[in-house]
């Protein structure tokens, strides 16, 4: 009976450790299977969204780090003063270059080009599993940013 029990919790272990190194791989992975994506409906509540006069109030008073979520290539062509650009579809390569100095506890507000943009999203989804915890969606993103003809990076 003792074996029997025994490669019934070998087994378990193998099933779980197997399941969390595919989750980690899928996490790191160039183009992960959107295994999150399925969720984002339970995950409303998780940050929070903010309207433009916010942003811009956080934006004056530096209590906030912005980060971009588009491409790089709309990234360059202008942002938000002193954003930080993680693109979705590069999370897992780029975030590391930054990971050292993205406080945890500090509000990460988060944009990409304008409502509706999933990529804001889910690179929230990705900043919230690697353990920050004040996050804010700022659904009007830069089009409305840019619109209201606040200042501007290139």
């Amino acid at each position: 009976m003792r074996s029997g029990q025994s490669l019934f919790v070998q087994t378990g272990m193998l099933v779980l450790f197997g399941s969390l190194i595919g989750i980690a791989a899928n996490g790191l992975s160039r183009e992960p299977i959107p295994m999150l994506r399925s969720l984002r409906d339970s995950d409303k509540g998780e940050w929070r969204e903010i309207a433009l006069p916010e942003v811009k109030k956080c934006f004056d008073d530096g209590s906030s780090l912005f980060v971009d979520a588009r491409d790089p290539n709309e990234f360059h062509g202008g942002h938000i003063p002193a954003a930080i650009n993680i693109p979705t579809k590069e999370f897992a390569e780029i975030y590391p270059q930054y990971s050292g100095f993205l406080p945890t506890e500090m509000p990460l507000i988060v944009y990409c080009q304008g409502d509706p943009c999933e990529e804001s999203r889910d690179v929230l989804v990705h900043l919230r599993a690697f353990g920050h915890k004040d996050l804010v969606l700022f659904p009007g993103g830069w089009t409305e940013w840019q619109a209201a003809g606040y200042p501007v990076e290139k």
